[in-house]
């Protein structure tokens, strides 16, 4: 643009346009101006607001004059004498407008309100950068040039905290803040869409479907083993990764992987325990897969502030060696069918006769329609019974509204109140403890318990009366609490609120969900006791699809709607979803 030989009419409009610039900087009042100070006012002093405006009234400014003049700073000039005044007149605006940005991008940072450095500084530090290249290679002094390197790396830090600032919408995914080139890419693509979560959340949804029912076929330690050897496979393609494809089909295939125990854990937990013992190995279940993404951010903060994002797979990795290992030398097959079977199969070895067979052995259906069959069954559970429809409806709602609920942390704990990455894993502890207090109370539920038991027993004479449906009052008063706890995060999430407010709405939110996927699990458990994993299966796929689809559309709706109604939109479809429990 512009880089044909200056007629002396451009060169007019260029200075025309310029004295309309300064003109407009001039009319602004006192107040308006910003000059960095020597000292800084405290991130908390609400005089920094001012602050604030200043420093962006004035970068829209330099970022205006940057665009103005970088293309007559870069103009052939060919011995026109105006021209070539003109030229290097718009080089130092170019080169002035760029210290500029570039002191109070940092001077946002020293604030702790880099979150509203403009991306309009764009326009002006890139090119910016290449002009001072320029400058670099045409000087012929030391101190000049030394000069020119330092201005260079101040319009690099201040590009860095954009990148920072503008491939965020993280949704508890500090996991994956990829140094790859394609940091926005990979968390947000152009759209604001979270293709992380929005490709990990199929192979969560799809593998259930599979595995909770092929381990009613052949038991659940193969499962197990097989699925962790896999995920621990899939993680390499992710930690080694060197494009955003390799990562993103590693993501899938290994949450395809991992997703059984999704499902699978929770047949386990049915096969163990007897029905008046459920109670609390079904809270520690319900409660695992949640204080997971609680304690993943946490650590995660720290991680990606002090080292890089590969440095989360070799954890992971070393984790899921660990697990298989473990899985190997202590987890035995539980499941009745399948030790019947393996009982059947040793008596015939004893024996040496043929005449020993468990019924189910003798089918010879193939074995693609076997798990074809197996498939069908949580479809079929999913779709035909109204009960199961409504919970895993209920519960799909609210494991979306959790990876919504995560972002939210993003842009509250950094927009508003300036924390820094590790901090903003930090603030996840409000959710967590909230679980943690929601998993105490289990003494509570076995006492009601064993309270309608006995009720029933009185009344019948006969404990063979039993109602999956008296495992529902946990999710009865959970549901409130996850309404309660989303209005409080949404209307307390304001600079003049100390943040220690909305993390307790964050903990009534955690125990609430704790509670309610406690409810839902053991009675599904106790509803379907044979097909407990096809149950849990069709469960998982209604949860996944939900957490899948929902961070498609988070960050457009908290950019649209703003934190406060995001948030409580999310309320009211939890309310409008209470009568379901």
């Amino acid at each position: 643009m512009l880089l044909y030989p200056k007629t002396h009419r451009e060169i007019e409009t260029v200075e025309r346009l310029d004295r309309q610039l300064r003109f407009w900087e001039d009319s602004l009042s006192d107040i308006c101006t910003y000059r960095s100070p020597v000292e800084l006012p405290d991130p908390r002093d609400p005089r920094v607001y001012v602050v604030l405006h200043q420093i962006i009234l004035n970068l829209v400014y330099q970022a205006a004059i940057s665009t103005l003049h970088r293309p007559n700073a870069k103009a052939t000039i060919r011995g026109n004498p105006a021209a070539a005044s003109s030229s290097q007149l718009s080089s130092l605006k170019v080169i002035h407008a760029t210290h500029s940005i570039a002191h109070m991008a940092a001077d946002l940072g020293r604030l702790r309100l880099d979150g509203y450095l403009p991306s309009a500084a764009v326009t002006a530090l890139i090119p910016a950068i290449l002009t001072l290249i320029n400058k670099w290679k045409e000087s012929n002094s030391d101190q000049a040039r030394q000069e020119l390197v330092r201005n260079i790396v101040d319009c690099r830090l201040a590009l860095e905290k954009l990148r920072q600032v503008y491939s965020g919408g993280e949704y508890g995914a500090h996991m994956i803040r990829v140094a790859l080139g394609y940091e926005s890419t990979v968390m947000q693509n152009d759209k604001g869409y979270n293709l992380e979560s929005g490709w990990k959340g199929p192979g969560w949804g799809v593998g259930p479907l599979v595995l909770g029912p092929l381990s009613e076929l052949y038991g659940r330690r193969v499962v197990y083993l097989w699925s962790l050897l896999f995920f621990f496979i899939w993680i390499f393609p992710c930690a080694f990764a060197n494009n955003i494809h390799t990562l993103l089909i590693g993501r899938f295939l290994s949450g395809l992987s991992g997703s059984a125990f999704l499902s699978v854990a929770g047949g386990t937990v049915g096969d163990i325990f007897p029905r008046n013992q459920l109670a609390l190995p079904m809270m520690v279940y319900t409660a695992s897969p949640f204080i997971g993404p609680e304690i993943g951010p946490l650590l995660g903060g720290f991680i990606n502030q002090y080292t890089n994002w590969r440095w989360t797979f070799y954890i992971l990795l070393c984790w899921a060696a660990a697990m298989l290992l473990l899985v190997f030398l202590l987890v035995p097959e539980t499941y009745q069918s399948v030790l019947v079977k393996l009982r059947a199969q040793g008596t015939r070895e004893e024996t040496r006769t043929s005449e020993a067979w468990e019924p189910n052995e003798k089918k010879t259906s193939s074995l693609w329609i076997m798990i074809l069959r197996s498939t069908y069954r949580p479809i079929m559970l999913l779709t035909l019974e109204p009960m199961c429809l409504s919970l895993c409806i209920y519960s799909a709602l609210l494991l979306g509204i959790i990876y919504l609920f995560f972002g939210a942390f993003q842009l509250v704990f950094e927009s508003v109140y300036g924390f820094q990455l590790w901090q903003r894993g930090l603030s996840f502890t409000g959710l967590l403890v909230g679980m943690i207090f929601a998993i105490l109370s289990d003494p509570f539920w076995r006492l009601h318990y064993r309270r309608l038991e006995e009720r029933a027993l009185d009344l019948t004479s006969t404990d063979s009366d039993f109602m999956p449906e008296w495992r529902l009052p946990p999710v009865i008063v959970g549901a409130p609490l996850v309404t309660v706890g989303l209005f409080m995060f949404a209307w307390t999430s304001y600079p003049g609120i100390h943040w220690v407010v909305p993390i307790i709405g964050s903990a009534l939110f955690g125990a609430g969900t704790i509670l309610a996927f406690s409810g839902i699990f053991t009675f599904l458990v106790d509803a379907y006791p044979k097909y407990a994993a096809s149950a849990l299966a069709a469960n998982s796929f209604a949860r996944s699809t939900f957490g899948g689809v929902f961070p498609l559309f988070g960050v457009q709706m908290y950019n649209r709607l703003g934190i406060q109604w995001a948030t409580c939109l999310l309320g009211f479809l939890t309310l409008a979803m209470l009568p379901f429990p």
